[in-house]
């Protein structure tokens, strides 16, 4: 433990100093975040390892933002490399820092490391490997689009981690860590935007909700827009049946992981979770009723998502096979809903941005369910979806 302990400083020490190596960013120069080495090595000592064994989730947490944080740093060095700016430089050392922390914590908790090969690109989380190719694709179009993929990868960084925070609130030592992270990807944030005003572009936050990017960006408060606060009573709906729909996904997936131990099925429920937790902060900011309060599994207020969700886990429960036909099915309908809801939502920008980032993820889950059944020798055939739109989602 000792060795572990004194480990851990060393680790804190170069964090520290992580801090202040990031806020150099070419152009724009973010303000620095007082942290010392000496304060962060009392706030450890202070706070020893929590438990012998570490609740699943977090154990998951930790592995995926370990690997998220190696996203940020693999993305950068290959725009670095491309443009040579050096808010890019500065910003991948930070990042690098930041897997070393979550890397300690891995460590400490006995928690395989997900990261086996450190080369650019490689990634044992398949969504992650994916939105790599995506975003490097997108920054090599110009350097522009290169510094509004840095502001986006912070943004999701800041997304996730705050979701982190909240599901490893047991564990002092992590939900440090994680703050500190948070507060960085901050800094990186302001230092991304910066540059990108610097060259006369404005940038739209893509998955922070607009008062929560301005708060950030500016240091300070900013009061809701009068014009978007109120919604029509098929807007308020389209929320509602959104949070439950995403619900359905959700206790869908955990079923079926409970009956055939698919890690799919866990990791996904996962994402759902989250989808679900950002139509409920919109519910909240738009003063809207929770349909789904209690979050109890198999339970609906909606009583066509009740049916659907008994139909489902009926079909599912025959085999794995149907099980993964079912997820790829619902992700299907998932997509098609958010659609129509965008086009109900239209006149609300907070809100159909959280919609358009939660329809790219049920892409991206749609993509994993046909690469288990293939693997599996199943050739998946779209049930809701259009041939094309299908096939433009899979081969994107």
């Amino acid at each position: 433990m000792l060795v572990k302990k004194i480990a851990f400083l060393v680790v804190l020490g170069v964090f520290a100093l992580g801090f202040y190596a990031c806020n150099d960013s070419g152009s724009v120069v973010p303000k620095t975040d007082n942290y010392s080495t000496e304060s962060l090595a009392k706030l450890l000592e202070e706070m020893p390892v929590q438990s012998d064994t570490i609740n699943t989730d977090v154990a998951e947490g930790l592995q995926y933002m370990r690997e998220e944080e190696k996203l940020a740093r693999d993305v950068y060095i290959m725009m670095n490399n491309t443009y040579h700016y050096r808010v890019f430089a500065n910003i991948s050392k930070s990042e690098q820092i930041h897997m070393r922390a979550i890397k300690f914590l891995l460590d400490r908790y006995g928690i395989e490391d997900p990261v086996t090969d450190n080369s650019i690109g490689a990634f044992q989380n398949q969504e992650l490997k994916e939105l790599f190719t995506t975003l490097v694709e997108q920054g090599n179009a110009s350097g522009a689009e290169a510094l509004k993929v840095g502001a986006l990868i912070e943004e999701k960084d800041i997304v996730d981690l705050l979701e982190r925070i909240d599901e490893a609130s047991n564990y002092k030592d992590i939900v440090a860590i994680y703050k500190r992270l948070e507060k960085a990807s901050e800094n990186h944030l302001r230092a991304f935007v910066g540059n990108l005003k610097v060259r006369g572009v404005a940038y739209t936050p893509s998955y922070l909700d607009e008062d929560t990017f301005q708060r950030i960006i500016n240091g300070r408060h900013v009061f809701p827009n009068p014009t978007d606060s109120t919604l029509s009573d098929e807007e308020k709906a389209a929320l509602q049946y959104m949070r439950e729909e995403e619900k359905l996904a959700r206790d869908v997936y955990i079923t079926f992981y409970k009956e055939n131990g698919l890690r799919i099925f866990r990791h996904i429920s996962k994402s759902e979770q989250v989808h679900m937790n950002a139509i409920k902060r919109l519910l909240r900011y738009y003063g809207v009723e929770d349909p789904a309060k209690g979050e109890k599994i198999g339970e609906f207020q909606n009583s066509d998502l009740q049916n659907l969700y008994d139909t489902l886990i009926a079909k599912g429960s025959a085999s794995d096979i149907e099980a993964l036909k079912v997820g790829a099915g619902i992700e299907e309908i998932d997509i098609l809903d958010l659609f129509e809801r965008m086009e109900t939502t239209k006149d609300h920008p907070r809100i159909t941005r959280v919609f358009s980032r939660l329809e790219k993820g049920s892409e991206a889950h749609l993509r994993a369910f046909v690469r288990n059944l293939k693997a599996k020798g199943v050739v998946y055939e779209p049930q809701y979806l259009d041939k094309e739109t299908y096939e433009r989602i899979i081969n994107p």
